[in-house]
């Protein structure tokens, strides 16, 4: 799964290493999580995001 938009960061960035860059680094989990279910709520998946970021972090 892919997250894509205008933002640098963001663009065509995959959700799995999202996670896995964020465990390290809490500021960065904090702003790309958002950014994430903000993008995957748009897209109306946003229980697919919360599935996988439930069994992310299991």
């Amino acid at each position: 799964m892919f997250v894509s938009t205008n933002h640098k960061l963001s663009k065509n960035y995959p959700l799995t290493t999202l996670l896995i860059d964020s465990y390290y680094n809490r500021k960065k989990l904090e702003s790309q999580a958002d950014k994430a279910l903000t993008i995957l709520s748009k897209l109306g998946i946003i229980e697919i995001a919360f599935i996988t970021l439930t069994k992310e972090n299991i």
